[in-house]
């Protein structure tokens, strides 16, 4: 009983600081004035949150993939699996390099037509149009281009094909790597929830840390220009407190609504603007006394 006494007031005064946070100067002079510390740990507690989120999403999509390369259930992202891998050439595996008979570039297309594989054992593609599709089949690689929605982040990495095929020697046809992937996301989920999500968790708030860092130049140096003398820990709190409303929201809209996701940035500038507004406020009430 004292333990859910606890976290429902925890959860009562984080609800009440996020909306004080976009609705009220008074809560950043009290913030500036009263609170203590860097807001780091409430800025851990707030990119804990949407980095759930996006765990239970990625979670659900590898359950998902296992469940349809086990023949367990299909649904319609795995539609769009299977109509991409049946675009699938016959491809010739030996001793660590691949190769088509097909004339190359080869491209795999979605249903929403949009490229997602391409075949470039010669190198004929650019290395700016490779870094805007998914997976790149060179010939002794495989290239996985992992791109955040609705942003410019991309998450490149490289495998060997030596490191996914224990065989000298195999023709890959789609029965083939559908039963690849069968045997290899079988424990998926468990490793995701044991080493992925730590992992994103982890991501995400170096991230907004590292996001806020130019955001907290301004404020520290809007500040001491006022010639209120403001601490950098101070400028970090207080940034920290006004990014927690565009910090909730972010995977909600660029999940469900990609096209809103300018709103992130003008709310951040709005509660930024109020950050300002409150040091401008306490800079005149204590040059009244000078």
């Amino acid at each position: 009983m004292y333990l859910l006494s606890f976290i429902l007031g925890g959860l009562n005064a984080l609800l009440r600081q996020l909306r004080l946070s976009i609705s009220s100067i008074e809560f950043y002079k009290d913030v500036y004035k009263n609170y203590q510390g860097y807001g780091i740990r409430y800025l851990f507690i707030l990119s804990f949150i949407p980095s759930i989120i996006y765990c239970i999403f990625i979670l659900n999509y590898i359950v998902t993939l296992k469940d349809y390369f086990n023949g367990i259930q299909s649904s319609k992202v795995t539609d769009n699996i299977e109509y991409i891998i049946n675009q699938l050439p016959e491809i010739k595996y030996n001793n660590s390099k691949i190769s088509v008979e097909e004339v190359e570039p080869i491209y795999l297309y979605s249903k929403n037509n949009n490229k997602i594989v391409v075949i470039d054992t010669k190198n004929r593609v650019s290395n700016k149009e490779k870094s805007k599709i998914p997976f790149v089949l060179e010939e002794n690689k495989l290239k996985i281009n992992l791109i955040v929605a609705n942003t410019k982040k991309n998450f490149p990495s490289t495998v060997n094909y030596s490191e996914i095929f224990k065989q000298n020697k195999v023709i890959l046809t789609p029965e083939i790597i559908k039963k690849y992937f069968a045997d290899n996301l079988l424990y998926a989920p468990n490793l995701f929830i044991y080493f992925g999500m730590p992992a994103i968790i982890l991501f995400w708030f170096v991230t907004f840390l590292l996001e806020r860092s130019i955001t907290v130049l301004l404020v520290y140096s809007l500040a001491n220009l006022l010639t209120t003398k403001t601490s950098i820990q101070t400028s970090i709190r207080l940034v920290m407190f006004s990014s927690g409303v565009p910090i909730i929201l972010q995977p909600v809209i660029i999940i469900l609504i990609p096209e809103l996701s300018i709103l992130l940035q003008l709310l951040q500038m709005f509660t930024t603007c109020l950050v300002f507004v409150a040091i401008w406020q306490i800079n005149k009430s204590l040059s009244q006394y000078i």
